[in-house]
């Protein structure tokens, strides 16, 4: 949805005495486009959203700025929570000067909760009103990211059917470049895109709500893979986030079964919002090479020259056809090669990697008077192919 508030002064031409003269005044305001559904909370007077913002850290200092994005009815005081870990900062009211709201209340804190009321007490801010609330200043800072945790202690919803409530991220990590931690729920993915190259058979991706949530009304992010490639998997395919500190996994697997070939493919992730109806569509592109299979034989039974040998006792011994490539290997024996006395089966398949076919040769001695026998037969593939000899003893 879109919020739009404009200040405006135009000039009345009833004033000109028919002349039509330039504006006495520019308009002047803001247009801001916001995750909020203005349709599924008009009339509520509880709802707010609250966000915070950084620049980054620079030269061991930053600036945490709590914003008030949409200010219910009737709210005159408001209470922060502010974990910090321990690390030293200073407060103050964000100045109007600067886009302040609450210049003119007080501040005061005990321990970490910091109170901010209107002056004198009891003045509400204007419905809907939005600004900049409280700075948070810190210098001095070791090396390494800055996370502060806000909890929004008043106002908060109750069995009071005036009670007000905030839709607030919990947390917001601040590293050497700006940030936002928006008040709505918001995806936000590690990677814009994940490339397997040409050996790996999947990837991680990690999906963290870097905006606000609100348990009590059902305000958080649901999240679910709805679009897979031919060739892709997802797993988990869905869950809920609500912290910002709370983070999915998602593994993308590829399988590199299909054809030889360089591959494009895309993960679609949807994410709505709960009960506020906003929905977001994440696009991760997966990219990947297929390459050509390879066929090998191999047996513990193999003499030199891939030479299967019954000797004068032996009726059945095995081999394995194996694709140490990728993609599938389609292969196949051609069954008029045998003599009468030799056989083997399967004489096709359709082998992956990793999952080799087991081929059982067998010979028929009641065939065959006594003497030395010797053939050969082909396993034959689109990727090349494999001899492999036959020896038998037949006293």
């Amino acid at each position: 949805g879109i919020t739009v508030r404009l200040d405006a002064s135009f000039d009345n031409p009833n004033d000109d005495n028919g002349v039509c003269l330039v504006d006495q005044q520019t308009i002047s305001g803001s247009l801001t486009q916001k995750n909020f559904d203005f349709m599924a909370i008009a009339g509520d007077e509880r709802l707010g959203q609250i966000s915070m913002r950084s620049d980054g850290i620079q030269a061991g200092a930053t600036r945490v700025v709590i914003r008030a994005e949409y200010m219910p009815r009737n709210v005159s005081k408001l209470e922060f929570e502010i974990d910090s870990g321990g690390l030293p900062f200073t407060a103050q009211l964000a100045p109007a000067i600067a886009g302040g709201l609450v210049e003119s209340w007080s501040l005061s804190n005990l321990l970490n909760v910091y109170t901010l009321e209107s002056n004198p007490p009891g003045t509400p801010l204007l419905y809907g009103a939005y600004g900049d609330l409280l700075y948070l200043d810190f210098v001095g800072l070791p090396p390494g990211d800055l996370t502060v945790f806000v909890n929004v202690l008043d106002p908060v919803i109750s069995d009071d059917p005036f009670s007000k409530y905030f839709d607030c991220p919990d947390s917001i990590t601040v590293g050497a470049d700006g940030v936002l931690a928006p008040a709505d729920p918001t995806p936000m993915l590690n990677v814009t895109s994940l490339n397997l190259g040409t050996d790996l058979n999947g990837g991680d991706i990690i999906l963290r709500n870097v905006g606000g949530h609100h348990s009590d009304t059902g305000v958080w992010l649901d999240w679910t893979a709805l679009e897979l490639g031919a060739y892709t998997t997802v797993y988990p395919e869905s869950g809920r986030l609500e912290s910002t500190q709370d983070e999915a996994a998602i593994h993308i697997g590829f399988s590199r079964n299909g054809p030889p070939g360089e591959y494009w493919e895309s993960v679609s992730i949807e994410c709505t919002t709960g009960t506020l109806g906003v929905s977001y569509l994440l696009e991760v592109p997966v990219y990947a090479t297929i390459l050509e299979p390879v066929l090998v034989v191999s047996s513990p039974d193999f003499g030199p020259g891939n030479t299967l040998d019954f000797g004068d006792a032996e009726d059945e011994l095995l081999f394995e056809v194996q694709n140490q490539g990728q993609s599938t290997l389609d292969w196949a024996i051609d069954p008029t090669a045998f003599p009468g006395w030799l056989n083997a089966t399967p004489l096709r398949d359709a082998t992956v990697s990793g999952t080799p076919t087991t081929v059982a040769v067998w010979i028929d001695r009641d065939e065959m008077a006594p003497g030395e026998y010797h053939h050969a037969f082909t396993v034959y593939s689109t990727y090349g192919q494999a001899i492999i000899k036959v020896h038998v003893t037949v006293p």
